[in-house]
């Protein structure tokens, strides 16, 4: 099955109410369970990756339509974590192509200085959780916490000087000084080799990679990268050009968030 990629640059660290905004396009918050991560977020600060982890399990415990899995090892020698969100409590590829359900995957921390995925998916979870009438019944909904665990770890103040906070944020390396959004067809690193069998596994029909935009000096919030509708062709192509790509850009706008494409270079003679 060919899966829709898209790739999500937050201006800033504070966007995660408009991360949730445009989750609900799709469907029709250790931290101390008593400690919220809008608090976090409005105080400057992201969350660790204990802190995330422990809220992650704290879901799973809570919510019997939730689970933490373990889905293989990374460089620093920590297991890659996969939530699975899910209606029906069906926790496993096989039960998900069996039900028919959509599956949509979230990738977080692949440059761990960049965190707004991380904190706006743990505020997703939470709320779709506990709110029953917001939980999907077609899509079974995956969440990497933290793919570049190892960067996550070395959390400093200035490796990102121009960016809008927060206080303290990961590293782009990893334990290898690896690039890991540069290693998904060479797959030098462990969080590859694992991130690989879990997209195989799960064959998600929307991927959604998270970053933030370091700094520059956007005029919007939000921008998107969609995948280039030509190489992904046929049917598909068209579906994302023509439907699902404008109408993210439609229900953002309609929502009061306006979001712009990213930037895209072109050749010198494309320009009048």
């Amino acid at each position: 099955m060919k899966s829709f990629l898209i790739s999500l640059n937050f201006r800033s660290a504070n966007v995660c109410f408009t991360f949730a905004l445009l989750m609900n396009f799709f469907f029709s918050s250790s931290i101390s369970n008593a400690q919220d991560v809008a608090a976090l977020n409005a105080a400057n600060k992201s969350v660790t990756y204990d802190q995330a982890i422990s809220k992650y399990k704290f879901l799973d415990e809570k919510y019997p339509q939730a689970k933490l899995i373990e889905m293989g090892m990374t460089d620093i020698g920590r297991p890659l974590h996969l939530f699975v969100i899910s209606s029906d409590e069906q926790f496993s590829p096989e039960q998900a192509k069996k039900s028919g359900k959509l599956v949509f995957l979230i990738n977080n921390a692949i440059h761990p200085g960049e965190p707004d995925g991380v904190d706006a998916c743990i505020r997703y979870s939470e709320r779709i959780l506990a709110d029953k009438k917001a939980l999907p019944s077609n899509v079974v909904i995956l969440v990497i916490p933290f793919y570049n665990i190892d960067g996550a770890m070395k959390r400093g103040c200035c490796s990102r000087a121009n960016q809008n906070g927060p206080e303290a944020y990961g590293f782009r390396g990893n334990a290898r000084n690896l690039d890991l959004n540069r290693d998904f067809i060479k797959c030098d690193s462990e969080n590859a080799k694992s991130f690989t069998a879990l997209f195989r596994a799960w064959d998600p029909d929307v991927f959604l990679d998270t970053h933030v935009s370091d700094g520059s000096d956007y005029q919007y919030t939000m921008t998107l990268i969609s995948t280039q509708h030509n190489k992904l062709g046929g049917p598909a192509g068209k579906f994302m050009k023509t439907t699902f790509t404008p109408a993210l850009f439609e229900k953002m706008k309609a929502a009061g968030d306006e979001m712009a494409p990213y930037v895209n270079t072109a050749r010198y003679d494309d320009t009048p």
